[in-house]
């Protein structure tokens, strides 16, 4: 996941990336579902506000956290997502 401070943090580093242009970039990139919106948990009901974290699931590592060992069992159904 990221965040707007983390965008905002990244972006900084390069000089060719101005903080009013942020938004934008993100925007762009839900556009072309490189980057996906998370609801906000403490928006208002029916109410919309600007999203605060994004998933890219291109920067999720590609092995899977030790946590989810329980569902590696025989039996157990997976799905997997592939993108193009």
């Amino acid at each position: 996941m990221l965040g707007v401070q983390p965008v905002s943090r990244n972006a900084a580093q390069r000089a060719d990336t101005p903080a009013d242009k942020h938004g934008f970039v993100m925007e762009l990139m839900e556009k072309f579902e490189v980057a996906f919106a998370l609801e906000q948990p403490d928006a208002p009901a029916g109410q919309s506000q600007a999203p605060q974290r994004w998933l890219i699931p291109e920067l999720l590592p590609a092995a899977q956290p030790a946590a989810f060992e329980e569902f590696r069992q025989p039996g157990v159904k997976r799905l997997r997502f592939t993108y193009p």
